[in-house]
């Protein structure tokens, strides 16, 4: 699948979440900047520890799309699977 094909999916999914939870646009721009402040910190942090977060494309529109639970995901997976 294509960047453009997880992107689309990404946002459309984050969409209905936003409608079934009803959302409103004050709300839906605080989780994205707290995801991606998190991911942030969690790089500069995960540096020190000598364990880089790698941070691209995609793992910036995870955290934009997702929040903070999913940066926790994130630092999850590359700290004990990678």
């Amino acid at each position: 699948m294509s960047f453009f094909g997880i992107l689309f999916f990404s946002v459309s999914a984050f969409v209905i979440l936003c409608i079934y939870r009803k959302l409103t646009l004050a709300q839906i721009i605080l989780s994205v900047l707290s995801g991606l402040a998190a991911i942030i910190s969690c790089d500069v942090i995960m540096s020190f520890a000598g364990n880089n977060m790698p941070v691209n494309i995609y793992t910036v529109s995870i955290s934009a799309i997702g929040g903070i639970p999913f940066v926790i995901l994130l630092v999850l997976l590359k700290t004990f699977l990678l």
